[in-house]
């Protein structure tokens, strides 16, 4: 129900305790705005994602509209640098704007049962990916539009995602796999000139 954040060096406590939750916390991640200041998201089994200043333990606001427990957040940004906090609660991935409280997309749905994990990658283009787990599948999306761009079935559940560049990290039962993709070049619109 509290979150704390110590100093790894000394063991120390770096703020007081960041309470407010009403059930346990399931996930935490680190971001840093814009500005450059930190922040810290804590999601929980309350269905709440709270937002806190992690050097002073101060409460900055809380993202509400989630369909059962909080169970992975992940802080990540655009490629015009725009800070983006992905959320997984129930069967839907959320993306909101950390910082307003505003959703950034629509909620992506279509998960098979409760998402386990998220996380954000970019790929060497520059296009900002979010990976989630749900069951056994393993998704790719695009961040800035909640498109899917790939899914990958598994053999057992899947527990944890992570994504850099083309790589797709995936833990399930049986380990943990690493997997190259390839996505097919962003759509651009084509412009037409009349006769």
């Amino acid at each position: 129900r509290a979150v704390r954040v110590w100093d790894p060096i000394t063991g120390i406590p770096a703020s007081e305790p960041m309470t407010g939750h009403t059930r346990v916390v399931r996930s935490v991640a680190f971001g840093a705005s814009t500005d450059g200041r930190l922040l810290l998201a804590s999601g929980s089994n309350d269905g709440l994602v709270k937002v806190w200043n992690p050097l002073t333990g101060d409460y900055i606001g809380e993202l509400a509209d989630h369909t059962g427990p909080v169970t992975s957040v992940a802080f990540g940004t655009t490629a015009d640098g725009r800070l983006l906090l992905a959320t997984g609660a129930g069967r839907a991935v959320r993306v909101w704007d950390p910082i307003t409280g505003i959703p950034a997309s629509e909620p992506m749905s279509g998960q098979i049962g409760p998402v386990t994990s998220v996380a954000f990658g970019t790929t060497a283009d520059g296009r900002s990916l979010l990976a989630s787990g749900c069951g056994q599948v393993a998704r790719l999306w695009d961040a800035g539009s909640g498109s899917p761009v790939l899914a990958v079935r598994r053999r057992s559940s899947v527990g944890a995602v992570a994504t850099f560049g083309s790589l797709l990290a995936i833990g399930d039962e049986e380990g943990v796999s690493v997997i190259e993709f390839r996505l097919a070049p962003p759509q651009s619109a084509v412009s037409r000139e009349g006769p």
